[in-house]
C-alpha cells in the first residue's frame, strides 16, 4: 500500500516539476524572433565584387572585345584609299617597214572619294562604337543581375540552415520532455522511438541545407570568372520585404532604359550605313600624274591624266534598301522589348505588392498565432495534457511559418532583381550587416 502511494505521488509530482523546471530548450527568444544568420568577418561583400564584373566576368569580357572591333572600325573608315604604281615599258623596234619606238612609263594614280563618302563611313562607324558601348552598359546590368540571384540563393541556404539549426534543437527539446513523460509512465516506449525519427530527420535536413550552401558558393565565383573555392561566405541580409515603388515613376523610367538606348543607337547606325551607301553611286574620281619617255631621253615628258567611271548602273540600291529594312526591323525589335519591359514592370510590381501584404500579414497575425498555439501547446504537453502528435503538430506549422517568412524576403529579392532588370538599373537589395562569427 505504501509503494502505491509512493508512487502515486511521484506520478503526481513529474509534471509539476515539468512545469515549474523544464529541460533547456532552444535559447530564451529564439522562438519569438526572426530567423538571424551569421557573418564571418572575412566574408565576400556585394561592394567588393560588383566593381569586378566589368572586368573579369566572361560576357563583359566579350563585350569589351567588341567595342574593340568598333573602334578598329572607326579607324578603318578614316584611312584613304591606297595610292597605285604603275611601271610599263614597250619594247620597240623595225616590225617591217614601220619602226615603233622604245617606250618607258612610270605614273602614280590616286582615288579621290567623292561625295563625303570618307565622313560617311566614319559617322557609321562611330555609332557602331556607340553601340557597342550601350551594349555594354546592358551587359554589365545582366551581369549584375545573374550574379545577385546567385548570390540571394547563397544567403537562402544559409538562412535555411539557421531554421534548421532551430528545428533540430526544438526536435531535441521535444525529445527530452518525451523522454521524462515516458520515464514518468505517462507515455510509452513507442513516443521515444518517434521522438528519435523525428531528430534523425531534422539533422539530415540540417546536412542537406549545408551540402546545398557549399555547393552555391561553389558556383558563385564563376559569375565574375573566379575559381571555385574561392568564396567560403556572403556578407549581406535579405532585407524585409518593403511596399512597392510608384508605378508610374517605374513605367518613367523605362523612356531612358539601357534597352532603349541600345535599340535607339542601333537605329541610328543602321541609317547611317543607309547613307553611306547611298552616297556611293556618285563614281570617285582617280587622278594620275607621271613621267614618259620615248628612246631613252629624245623624246620625253610629263602626263596627267584623269578617270571616272561611267554610273550607268546604281549599284548600291541594295544595300540601300537593305539598310532600310535593317532599321524598320531593329524598330519593331525595339516595340517589342518595350512592350515586354512594360509588361515585366507590371507584373514585378505586382508580385512586389503581393508579397509585402503577405508579409504584413505574417508579422501581424500568422506569426503571433503560431507562436502563442506553440507556447500553449507545449505547456499543456508539460502538464500532461496533450500528446506528443500535438506537439508535433505545433512544432511544424511553428516551423512553416518561419520557412514562410524565409520564403518571402528570397522571394521579394527575386521579385526586386527582376524588377530593376526590367528597368535597367543597378541592383541594389542586400541590407546592411553585422559581423557574428
Amino acid at each position: 500500500m505504501l509503494s502505491k502511494f509512493i508512487m502515486c505521488a511521484i506520478l503526481a509530482a513529474v509534471p509539476a516539476a515539468l512545469a515549474a523546471d523544464p529541460l533547456p530548450g532552444p535559447a530564451p527568444g529564439v522562438i519569438d524572433e526572426a530567423v538571424k544568420i551569421r557573418v564571418a568577418p572575412d566574408a565576400t561583400r556585394w561592394d567588393d565584387v560588383c566593381p569586378r564584373l566589368t572586368e573579369t566576368s566572361p560576357r563583359a569580357r566579350a563585350v569589351h572585345a567588341s567595342l574593340a572591333v568598333a573602334a578598329a572600325n572607326v579607324i578603318v573608315a578614316s584611312r584613304y584609299p591606297n595610292p597605285e604604281l604603275a611601271v610599263s615599258l614597250e619594247e620597240g623596234g623595225i616590225r617591217g617597214p614601220l619602226y615603233k619606238p622604245n617606250v618607258a612609263r612610270v605614273a602614280i594614280a590616286q582615288t579621290l572619294l567623292t561625295r563625303g563618302k570618307r565622313r560617311s563611313a566614319q559617322d557609321a562607324a562611330q555609332l557602331g562604337v556607340r553601340v557597342a558601348e550601350a551594349d555594354l552598359r546592358l551587359a554589365e546590368i545582366d551581369v549584375a543581375a545573374a550574379l545577385a540571384l546567385a548570390w540571394v540563393e547563397v544567403l537562402d541556404h544559409k538562412y535555411r540552415i539557421e531554421l534548421a539549426s532551430l528545428a533540430l534543437a526544438i526536435t531535441r527539446w521535444d525529445e527530452d520532455l518525451a523522454r521524462r513523460r515516458v520515464l514518468a509512465g505517462d507515455l510509452g516506449d513507442a513516443s521515444l522511438y518517434r521522438t528519435a525519427a523525428v531528430v534523425h530527420s531534422a539533422e539530415a535536413a540540417l546536412g542537406r541545407e549545408r551540402g546545398a550552401l557549399d555547393e552555391a558558393l561553389t558556383i558563385l565565383p564563376l559569375h565574375w570568372g573566379g575559381s571555385p573555392g574561392e568564396v567560403t561566405d556572403l556578407a549581406g541580409l535579405l532585407p524585409a520585404p518593403g511596399p512597392p515603388e510608384d508605378l508610374d515613376q517605374l513605367l518613367a523610367a523605362l523612356d531612358a532604359s539601357p534597352t532603349d538606348l541600345l535599340f535607339d543607337r542601333r537605329v541610328q547606325e543602321a541609317e547611317a550605313r543607309g547613307r553611306a551607301a547611298d552616297r556611293s553611286w556618285v563614281p570617285d574620281v582617280t587622278v594620275e600624274a607621271g613621267y614618259v619617255s620615248v628612246d631613252g631621253l629624245r623624246e620625253h615628258g610629263w602626263l596627267v591624266g584623269i578617270s571616272i567611271p561611267l554610273p550607268a548602273y546604281d549599284r548600291n540600291q541594295g544595300e540601300v534598301a537593305r539598310a532600310a529594312a535593317e532599321a524598320r526591323r531593329i524598330r519593331l525589335e525595339a516595340a517589342a522589348a518595350t512592350t515586354a519591359a512594360r509588361a515585366a514592370v507590371y507584373r514585378w510590381h505586382a508580385r512586389i505588392a503581393s508579397i509585402h501584404a503577405e508579409w504584413v500579414s505574417l508579422q501581424q497575425a500568422t506569426l503571433p498565432a503560431a507562436l502563442k498555439a506553440w507556447k500553449s501547446i507545449h505547456d499543456a504537453f508539460i502538464g500532461g495534457d496533450l500528446s506528443l502528435l500535438d506537439v508535433a503538430a505545433g512544432t511544424q506549422y511553428l516551423l512553416a511559418m518561419r520557412s514562410r517568412e524565409i520564403e518571402l524576403r528570397v522571394e521579394h529579392a527575386e521579385a526586386s532583381i527582376a524588377l530593376d532588370t526590367a528597368i535597367g538599373r543597378p541592383v541594389k537589395l542586400f541590407a546592411p550587416y553585422e559581423v557574428t562569427p
